[in-house]
């Protein structure tokens, strides 16, 4: 019975780790978005004519 406990217990912080990795990754992505996007404006902005 305590064994069980354990199991899920521990099932359940696997859990919470995955879930805090995925939030993790997703944040990475939307930083690496967010850098490109601003280097490549930087990029542009000498390069494009103004309208």
């Amino acid at each position: 019975m305590i064994l069980m406990v354990y199991l899920s217990a521990s099932s359940l912080e696997i859990l919470m780790d995955e879930v805090r990795w995925r939030k993790f990754r997703n944040h990475l992505i939307l930083i690496a978005v967010a850098v490109l996007l601003l280097l490549l404006a930087m990029y542009c902005i000498p390069e494009c004519p103004p309208r």
